[in-house]
């Protein structure tokens, strides 16, 4: 058995699973409720953070690391920190990364790969980012290809499937970068259309915004924060005067925290979201067996699933919609596919096997 620290950047809730996950250490508290149910892991200890009632919640709690405890442990953390890594004499160190040409620049890592040699890796969270060498190139430049690991992410805490297809909103799910960046995606203005054709739908627009965050990025990159109410701001642009008529019909939200978007998972029938589909909303939306359309074979949280929906150009994008919306069949065929793919790839008991495996490969168990 094995005894194993994760970095909290954000004091987490009593309950991890509370709170807007995407702004408070979303991989380190689902690794750490992944950890709870691995039967390897014997105790878990938080850097920076005490878990407030971890230790009422599960016995493996140990409360914060110390120097006493930290020798004998391993480091599982998301991204890379120096502080961290050289604060101790760790058992071993496991880092996942989104990307990070950076890390090439910090003469620590190269000190740490000579002491750790197999015992320190960097993971990645994503297959289409693992197999793509473009994500990998600056960690060979100062690590071996054994010590570069595909570990996905633990983002399905349960599988909550479900037949969707009679619900009646479509949401779009994810942290945009501006205003016009959600005015330019053809989805929403397709969604606003259904609307318009269909009084029984509705629209729900997640952000993933906190109110301080609202920005709008104009033609010039200028970058100006907005003020004003997102709902107000965005119904006040030019390309949403045609659609003023659904507008009761259509809700604009800020950040929500996780029970209240899992209940709005709920009710969705399809999900709109950024092109790449990384992250959270894709993985969420697979978990209830939503299906959505992507934009590329190889960019992607279930890119690799054998009934993805690609788009190649704008109008394929509207067709694949469109046959989602109408037709039960197709629509269930790609819902039980994707959600058999994210939860064989991304559930906890995935995440726990890859991470044992990971560990038994370098003793470290």
């Amino acid at each position: 058995m094995v005894n194993i620290c994760i970095p909290v950047r954000d004091p987490p809730k009593q309950d991890l699973q509370l709170g807007n996950l995407r702004s408070e250490s979303r991989w380190e508290r689902q690794a750490i409720e992944a950890c709870i149910q691995n039967p390897e892991v014997k105790n878990i200890f938080t850097w920076g953070y005490e878990w407030q009632g971890g230790s009422n919640v599960t016995p493996k709690y140990g409360g914060k690391i110390s120097r006493t405890n930290g020798e004998h442990c391993i480091l599982l953390m998301q991204d890379w920190n120096t502080r961290i890594a050289t604060s101790y004499p760790w058992k071993g160190i496991i880092a996942n990364i989104f990307h990070g040409p950076w890390l090439e620049q910090i003469p620590e890592i190269k000190n740490l790969v000579s002491v750790y040699q197999n015992k320190l890796a960097f993971t990645v969270g994503y297959p289409s980012l693992f197999n793509n060498p473009l994500a990998r190139e600056h960690l060979l430049k100062f690590l071996s290809s054994e010590n570069i690991i595909s570990l996905p992410v633990p983002g399905i805490p349960n599988n909550r499937f479900q037949s969707n297809f009679q619900n009646n909103t479509i949401t779009w799910a994810w942290r945009i970068i501006a205003v016009n960046t959600l005015l330019k995606a053809p989805g929403i203005i397709w969604a606003l259309n259904q609307l318009q054709q269909d009084a029984s739908l509705n629209l729900f627009i997640l952000t993933g915004w906190e109110k301080n965050e609202v920005k709008e990025v104009m033609d010039n990159g200028e970058v100006i924060k907005i003020n004003s109410d997102l709902s107000t701001y965005l119904w006040s642009q030019p390309e949403m005067q045609e659609f003023l008529d659904v507008r009761n019909r259509c809700i604009v939200e800020y950040a929500l925290d996780w029970r209240e978007v899992m209940n709005l998972y709920g009710r969705t029938k399809v999900l709109l979201n950024y092109s790449k589909q990384l992250g959270g909303p894709p993985l969420e939306a697979a978990m209830y067996g939503l299906p959505f359309v992507g934009t590329s074979y190889e960019e992607g949280v279930i890119c690799q699933c054998p009934d993805y929906l690609v788009a190649n150009n704008e109008q394929e994008y509207i067709q694949l919609l469109n046959q989602l919306l109408t037709d039960q069949d197709f629509y269930d065929t790609t819902a039980v596919s994707y959600n058999n793919f994210a939860v064989n790839m991304y559930s906890y008991e995935s995440f726990n096997n890859n991470l044992n495996s990971i560990l038994k490969e370098r003793n470290l168990l």
